[in-house]
């Protein structure tokens, strides 16, 4: 801790330690000086794409043409050019590595639950692909649902909530 001796030397000293934490422009940052104060705004650039701060596997995207609702599940880091050339994901299911390709689903109107679904064959994890569900169900059997994301499909909307963030690591366990 500092000790001041007289005010004005300890306002030069706070003024110095307020000035090293003002933010710094760059990195798709814009710092712009207006009459009320500053303003901070990020370039296109800096912004997530698919309307998303997330930016990772499993990520879910509104997928939708020609007012036809749908979603793709991606790895959401990857540029639109790859993403759907490109593994959408890693599974770790049984201690053993599954990769998941990417993929697009047709959405009615309502609510969906966008899962992705898991197999044994042989006692090996197989990934089965994606689907769309009006309810949210547990895994029966020999079998595994991972809950990815929650969409809201309206008239003229899509509202994605993203539920699984990364590696999806589970166990499915054989019936005796």
């Amino acid at each position: 801790m500092s000790t001041f001796l007289d005010w004005q030397s300890a306002c030069r000293f706070l003024n110095k330690k307020i000035e090293r934490l003002k933010p710094l422009s760059g990195s798709n940052i814009i710092l712009e000086q207006s009459a009320s104060g500053q303003r901070i705004s990020l370039t296109k650039e800096g912004r997530s794409g698919g309307g998303g701060g997330y930016g990772g596997y499993f990520k879910v995207v509104d997928y939708s043409e020609d007012g036809v609702a749908a979603a793709a599940i991606i790895d959401g880091r990857l540029t639109s050019a790859a993403r759907m050339e490109s593994p959408a994901g890693c599974a770790v299911i049984n201690d053993t590595l599954v990769e998941c390709e990417p993929g697009q689903l047709a959405l009615e109107p309502g609510v969906s639950y966008i899962t992705a679904e898991f197999t044994l064959s042989d006692d090996v994890p197989v990934f089965e692909g994606y689907l769309v569900r009006h309810f949210f169900a547990a895994s029966e059997g020999e079998s595994l649902s991972v809950l990815l994301a929650i969409v809201e499909t309206g008239k003229n909307s899509l509202r994605i909530y993203q539920q699984q963030y990364g590696v999806i690591y589970n166990y499915i366990f054989r019936s005796c």
